[in-house]
């Protein structure tokens, strides 16, 4: 081992970006672009996975290897993009990625264009595709490559014996093993070429898992790195290391017993791991999970758990980011230690409360027995790891864009058309214009989901995915791709967002129209469709206005509830086309601005175009019942309807949570918030000032990061708009 981390931080921290490949080690991205095209093109009567399998195997018999020699992990692969392989953009990607969306529109012409539209008129995106794995981790730490290899043959063998080989099988077999192949003669290759670089430690481990399971900490984290990078270079997207305290301790404990790790050893290696992980800038922070129970009840928490997370704080990062199972028997000193750390500005931390993720999962019919099993993935998802597909990203889907057709009777402001129906322009009273509101939500939501229903049968087609396959032992057994329903338990995730515009919107319209008669129902279309130009007056009015979402309020609170309660309706259990069904989620990603791009003006006075509320936050700026306030609405709606994320974003000024009664505050929030049976909490503890200074002096504050989403950012790296956002957020707590 290389005990010199901090001497060598400074070549890890940049050495994706500074890549160098060794000249003899392969071909450049662009040759190995022109080689996979030109196999395709000499081979255009292959089933796809095994096409898949072959390009793949192809690209590392070619790839452009690079290793640093400062490092424990510093291999590097040579695939088009350095760093951030999430954003896509790689050798493969551009390869298969873009065969995805020429078979799409040939197989599926019009259900594809009415994708298209809907993305584009900020509607949904209905997209039945991973979007993030969560691959069988037991599976492949217990196997190895070389285990892994070996089951898919063997799985293979038994199938031609007993004479249940089918074409469509024997493809998936065939696309695991010549997957795997591949990927230990490319980890041969790197082993021979770490050994030349005098990495000898680094050279071992590769060649040992080569050949056998990992048997130490250090090959444990060198197998799991390999993985990630084998998995995102074919394009999928494995969006969690796993419960690593957990998963890794049993290595650690073996290598601290037999005398080859103290504990301090391991926190070396831990620094390199880390560094690692944050170096590769994955968009969206790659997540590691830690926490929660064993299957009898028990909390997993050891020191272990604590040297992970002391070694991360060290470090000040915000990439991996940290998935925290919680449960009512978690040790106060691991929840003291999580909040400190977000207290402390490090804020890539989310809790994740497994009571209420047990509850939902039980309402789509899965039992606690199987869901104490999961593990979050994405920015907070729970997946069931090695026996639940959950398609996580099936859709995103705007609430507030049926009030924006509700408005304007079903046609869109902006694109001046109608999306599915048309209704009536004007409503007598506001239960008129609420069953208008919910006649275009319901709309929207059938038809995302019937969209998603109609890409199904070429989902295999244009995405086999052998390497994560091969780490289920379902899909193995049974011969069958992910994508071929190869998986027991099969679901899908609609997330409907924006309930803050939402819920405000139909309360300006109650209230100005039909109570106090400030303008007609006619009149505020004209003005909503003219951009509120001419009519800023009664825009202050509205935005003035207290009865607002995300305050605490009886009626606001009332009205997400009912919303949330007609949606779930609608979508909990509805059968996917899959053998399973679909789960619901409230969180936004960035689909708030992305869809708020695309969606009119609306009556809360939010200008067109504009960002849209996300996750399940108010509306930035009219926060005026403070966390308290907040935590009440956001658990006045069931989030056991939520399986798939319901999260609570909050900003904390630093005085309010100062000292140990700050922390005791902080942890009476949390655990108020789990008791009313909120899904996730996660946060900033900032103030408006200092994020002014640092838009001013960025220089200043290089480290200062924020929670964006279910990932946090550096400050002075986001946008301008993004920054300002931040500030009025800030601004608005404050103002409490």
């Amino acid at each position: 081992m290389n005990p010199d981390f901090y001497r060598n931080r400074e070549y890890l921290s940049n050495e994706f970006e500074e890549a160098v490949w060794l000249p003899d080690s392969g071909l450049e991205p662009e040759a190995l672009l022109a080689l996979l095209t030109e196999f395709q093109q000499q081979h255009p009567d292959l089933p796809p996975a095994v096409l898949r399998a072959r390009s793949f195997a192809l690209m590392l018999q070619n790839i452009q290897i690079g290793i640093n020699p400062h490092g424990l992990f510093s291999w590097k692969l040579n695939h088009g993009v350095t760093y951030n392989p999430f954003a896509g953009g790689g050798v493969f990607d551009k390869f298969w990625g873009s065969r995805y969306h020429r078979v799409s529109p040939q197989y599926m012409p019009e259900v594809w264009e009415r994708r298209l539209q809907a993305s584009g008129w900020g509607v949904s995106q209905p997209d039945s595709d991973f979007w993030h794995t969560a691959p069988d981790w037991n599976e492949i730490l217990r196997l190895g490559f070389p285990g892994l290899l070996d089951r898919a043959e063997q799985a293979k063998r038994r199938k031609q014996e007993e004479g249940l080989l089918t074409a469509q099988s024997e493809a998936f077999y065939d696309a695991v093993i010549l997957s795997y192949r591949a990927i230990l003669d490319c980890v041969s290759r790197m082993a021979g070429y770490a050994e030349k670089a005098g990495c000898h430690a680094m050279a071992a481990s590769l060649e040992n898992l080569t050949k056998a399971p990992p048997a130490t900490l250090y090959e444990v984290m060198q197998l799991s790195l390999l993985y990630l990078e084998f998995e995102e270079m074919g394009i999928e997207r494995c969006r969690t290391m796993g419960l690593i305290d957990r998963l890794y301790r049993p290595y650690y404990q073996s290598d601290v017993e037999e005398g080859r790790l103290t504990p301090e050893d391991a926190k070396e290696l831990f620094r390199y791991y880390f560094e690692r992980l944050s170096a590769a800038k994955r968009y969206a922070d790659q997540p590691i999970g830690i926490g929660g129970v064993y299957p009898d009840g028990t909390d997993t928490t050891t020191e272990f758990s604590y040297l992970l997370l002391e070694t991360y704080e060290e470090l000040g990062i915000h990439n991996p980011k940290i998935h925290v199972r919680c449960h009512k028997g978690m040790p106060r000193r691991l929840l003291n230690q999580l909040l400190s750390m977000i207290r402390n500005g490090n804020s890539s931390v989310v809790l994740i409360n497994d009571e209420t993720v047990y509850r939902g999962y039980e309402k789509i019919g899965i039992p606690r027995s199987l869901s104490v099993h999961y593990v979050p993935i994405g920015c907070y998802e729970p997946v069931i790891m090695g026996i639940e597909d959950a398609r996580i990203g099936a859709a995103w889907l705007n609430i507030a864009k049926a009030v924006d057709l509700a408005m304007h009777g079903g046609v869109d402001p902006l694109k001046n058309g109608v999306f599915g129906i048309q209704t009536d322009p004007n409503p007598a009273d506001f239960e008129a214009f609420y069953a208008l509101f919910l006649q275009h939500l319901r709309y929207i939501l059938e038809f995302t989901m019937e969209n998603i229903l109609l890409q199904l049968p070429y989902q295999n087609v244009i995405n086999p995915s052998p390497i994560y396959s091969g780490t289920i032992a379902s899909c193995v057994e049974s011969g069958r791709d992910v994508f071929d329903n190869g998986m027991l338990i099969r679901n899908d995730s609609i997330k409907c967002f924006a309930i803050g515009t939402t819920v405000d919107s139909l309360l300006a319209v109650k209230k100005f129209v039909y109570e106090d008669k400030v303008v007609t129902f006619k009149e505020f279309a004209a003005i909503l469709k003219n951009n509120w130009n001419g009519a800023e007056k009664l825009r202050l009015q509205i935005l003035a206005d207290k009865n607002k979402w995300g305050n605490g309020l009886e009626e606001p609170d009332r009205l997400a509830r009912d919303i949330y309660r007609f949606i779930a309706g609608i979508v909990v259990n509805r059968p996917n086309g899959r053998g399973g069904g679909f789960r619901l989620a409230t969180d936004s990603v960035n689909h708030d601005a992305i869809y708020g791009k695309n969606t009119g003006a609306t009556p809360d006075g939010r200008l067109a175009g504009e960002p849209l509320t996300k996750n399940m936050r108010p509306t930035n700026g009219l926060e005026r019942g403070g966390i308290t306030g907040l935590v009440k609405s956001v658990t006045a709606i069931d989030h056991t309807d939520m399986v798939d994320a319901a999260p609570l974003d909050f900003i904390l000024h630093p005085s309010a949570v100062a000292g140990p009664k700050g922390l005791e505050a902080m942890a009476a929030i949390v655990k108020v918030y789990f008791d009313r049976g909120g899904f996730a909490i996660q946060g900033n503890v900032v103030n408006s000032e200092t994020l002014r200074d640092a838009q001013k002096n960025p220089d200043r504050y290089r480290n200062l990061q924020v929670r964006v989403c279910g990932w946090n950012e550096y400050f002075v790296n986001m946008s301008q708009l993004v920054q300002d956002d931040f500030i009025k957020r800030a601004e608005g707590t404050e103002a409490v």
